[in-house]
């Protein structure tokens, strides 16, 4: 997917991002592809990256694939895009809570950095429009 950059990167406020990375829409002449973008869209997956050891002068390695990235001397790891962390719930249980009250799109209970496991309530961004 062209220009996708994993959104834990860029402008933080303590440690949380505030300007998400989505894809918000695919324009086509080809309708019977927006099934396909749709399921592969960013908004709805995880895409994974190279991540390097801390001591490392860049914390990313140039690696696409799980392979090279090993060669290269990373970790593969997964990155979630999200809309909004929903900072109210601090539990899963009120992220469930929230699940349930919330008639916005999909609100999951994960970790959003890969050097955390510190899990937030995040709402994920929706299905990109296709026309």
């Amino acid at each position: 997917y062209p220009y996708w950059q994993p959104t834990h990167m860029g402008p933080y406020i303590d440690d949380v991002q505030t300007t998400p990375w989505v894809d918000v829409a695919y324009l086509t002449g080809n309708m019977s592809d927006c099934d396909r973008v749709e399921k592969g869209s960013e908004n709805q997956n995880a895409k994974w990256r190279c991540v390097l050891p801390a001591n490392e002068s860049r914390k990313y390695g140039k690696a696409i694939t799980e392979e090279a990235c090993t060669e290269e001397g990373g970790s593969w790891v997964k990155f979630h895009g999200y809309l909004e962390i929903i900072t109210s719930a601090t539990t899963e249980a009120q992220c469930n809570a929230h699940k349930s009250s919330d008639g916005r799109n999909k609100i999951t209970w994960m970790p959003i950095r890969s050097d955390s496991t510190d899990n937030k309530c995040v709402v994920q961004a929706p299905p990109p429009i296709c026309q």
